[in-house]
């Protein structure tokens, strides 16, 4: 049996209150500076104008430190601010890999645009094969740009490398997508003046970082893997002792004045 419809009152009071809730947003008209030139996983573009609301007073800030770069959505997307009030930055990541990339494309995009002009009509396979290449077998610009083209091509755009440290993720389903200038100038142009790094074995994270004392007002910015989920972003991954490594430096930033 249906049910009787509510009275035209009820149904007029409803429907407001459903307009008024989807007025309700965050900031939805923040545009970023700029915006990633990878898809990664996890990655957090679409959720930028929620998390620049939650930012500390930039003014009181005299280092951003973002040790999870994967895609750099939010440096991406606040840039600009960071260089005017003249706060240094910081990235790492632990895929040495794309920190090549991001590091060759900041001293040279026009180098990389030769190198995805070279390699843009190969095969998948090909480009992943230049991919694990060592550094020793394979020109730095070819590497990557196979690394751009591959990210655009694979499967949902996931990079994930087995224990060996080789990508291994298959071809997706969508059109092939080159790299265009003004994407590789606009995140050159970014990422000038930014120190790129890449925490290893010795000491996740307090790389580069300097001693607990100088770390008031210094604002770091954490966007581990989930604790349980997809992690292979690089050969070691990140598991749980990371987890509590991560937090107990929080805690100790914390204490030190740290953002």
């Amino acid at each position: 049996m249906t049910k009787p419809l509510p009275p035209a009152a009820s149904r007029k009071a409803a429907s407001k209150r459903h307009a008024t809730r989807k007025k309700v947003r965050p900031i939805c008209d923040f545009v970023p500076d700029a915006k990633p030139i990878v898809k990664w996983v996890g990655g957090k573009s679409n959720l930028v104008p929620m998390l620049v609301t939650l930012l500390p007073d930039l003014g009181k800030v005299h280092a951003y430190h973002e040790p999870f770069a994967g895609g750099l959505a939010l440096y991406l997307a606040i840039h600009k601010t960071l260089r005017e009030q003249s706060i240094r930055s910081h990235v790492w990541d632990v895929n040495a890999r794309l920190l090549d990339v991001y590091r060759l494309i900041r001293e040279d995009h026009l180098v990389v645009l030769k190198g995805v002009e070279a390699l843009q009509d190969r095969s998948y396979a090909d480009l992943v094969g230049i991919v694990n290449k060592n550094s020793g077998e394979m020109a730095v610009d070819y590497r990557v740009a196979a690394f751009l083209l591959v990210n655009r091509r694979c499967f949902n755009g996931v990079w994930r490398e087995n224990k060996l440290g080789l990508f291994n993720v298959p071809k997706g389903t969508s059109a092939d997508r080159s790299v265009e200038l003004d994407e590789l100038e606009t995140f050159a142009n970014a990422m000038r003046g930014v120190v790129i790094g890449k925490y290893g074995d010795r000491d996740a994270f307090d790389a580069s970082t300097g001693d607990l004392a100088s770390r008031s007002g210094e604002f770091h910015y954490f966007d581990p893997p989930y604790d349980g989920t997809f992690s292979s972003y690089g050969a070691d991954g990140f598991d749980r002792i990371q987890h509590l490594r991560l937090a107990t430096f929080a805690r100790e930033i914390h204490r030190a004045g740290g953002l």
